[in-house]
C-alpha cells in the first residue's frame, strides 16, 4: 500500500498488517522530516534570493511605479517606516520570485515518490497549466489593467481635489489588483479539471451560461479594487475564458469518450 509520500507499506496476507502502531509513526516522523528538510532548502533559497534582489530594490521599485508615473510624478511615505516596509516587501517578493524554480522543484521531489507515473504526468500538466495562466493574468493585469484603471480614477481630480497617493496604499492596490487577475485567469484550469474527473460536463457549461456570466461579474467585483473599471476590466477577459474553456471541455470529453470505445474494443480481444 502506498502511503502519502511514496513510502510502500508491506501488508501481511491474513488480515494484519506487518507494521504495527509504533512503526506507522515512525513512518509519519520520517515524512515530517523530510518536509523539515524541503522547507529549510526553500527558506536558505529565497533568504539568498532576496539578499541578491536587495541590491536592486530601486530598479524594482521604479518598474513597479511605472504605470503611475505618467499620472503621478511622486508617491508618498505617511509614517517613518513605511518606505522601509514595502521596501523590504518588495524585496522579499523578488526573492521568491527568483527562487521560485527552486521552490517548485522541492515540493515536486516532496510529493512525486507518492504518485504513479500517470498522476506525475497529470500533476505536472496541470500546475505548468495553472501557473502558465497565472501569470497570464498577472501581466494582464500589470499591463493593460492597471493603467487603464488609474488613469479613470485618477481623472477625477480637479482644481479642489489633488491626489495625495502614498506608497503602502498604491502597491495594496497594485497586489489586490494582479492577485485578482492571475487567480481569476486560473479557473479554466479549475473547470477542465472538474470535467477530466467526470464531475461536470460541456452541456452544463453551455446549458447554464446565463448562471456563468451573472458570476463571473461577481468574481470580478471581489477580487478587483472597488471601481466599475477594474472590474469590467476582469470580467469580459473571463468571459472570452469561459467560452475558451466550453470549447476546450467539448474536445476533452471527446478524447475522453475515444480513449474509453478504444479500450472496450482492445478488451474484446
Amino acid at each position: 500500500q502506498r502511503s502519502a509520500s511514496g513510502i510502500v507499506k508491506v501488508v501481511q496476507t491474513g488480515g494484519s498488517s506487518a507494521m504495527g502502531p509504533k512503526n506507522e509513526s515512525l513512518d509519519w516522523i520520517e515524512h515530517l522530516e523530510e518536509l523539515r528538510k524541503r522547507l529549510f532548502v526553500i527558506l536558505l533559497a529565497v533568504a539568498l534570493a532576496s539578499t541578491f534582489a536587495a541590491f536592486f530594490t530601486d530598479t524594482f521599485l521604479k518598474f513597479l511605479i511605472h504605470p503611475i508615473r505618467p499620472l503621478q510624478e511622486k508617491l508618498y511615505f505617511l509614517t517613518p517606516y513605511e518606505a522601509f516596509l514595502v521596501k523590504v516587501g518588495v524585496v522579499i517578493f523578488a526573492g521568491i520570485l527568483m527562487a521560485s524554480p527552486v521552490i517548485f522543484a522541492q515540493l515536486w521531489r516532496f510529493v512525486a515518490p507518492g504518485l504513479y507515473e500517470k498522476e506525475k504526468k497529470v500533476l505536472a500538466a496541470a500546475c505548468a497549466t495553472t501557473l502558465g495562466f497565472f501569470l497570464a493574468g498577472v501581466a494582464f493585469g500589470f499591463f493593460i489593467a492597471l493603467p487603464f484603471a488609474l488613469k479613470f480614477l485618477l481623472g477625477f481630480q480637479s482644481p479642489e481635489l489633488a491626489p495625495l497617493i502614498s506608497l503602502k496604499e498604491y502597491f495594496s492596490f497594485l497586489n489586490v489588483l494582479l492577485l485578482g487577475f492571475g487567480a481569476a485567469f486560473c479557473f479554466p484550469v479549475f473547470i477542465l479539471l472538474l470535467v477530466r474527473l467526470g464531475i461536470l460536463r460541456a452541456e452544463v457549461l453551455i446549458r447554464q451560461r446565463k448562471i456563468a456570466v451573472v458570476l463571473i461579474f461577481i468574481i470580478a467585483a471581489v477580487l478587483t479594487p472597488p471601481d466599475v473599471l477594474s472590474q469590467l476590466l476582469l470580467a469580459f477577459p473571463l468571459l472570452g475564458l469561459y467560452e475558451l474553456t466550453v470549447v476546450l471541455a467539448r474536445r476533452l470529453e471527446s478524447k475522453l469518450a475515444e480513449k474509453n470505445i478504444l479500450k472496450e474494443f482492445t478488451s474484446s480481444f
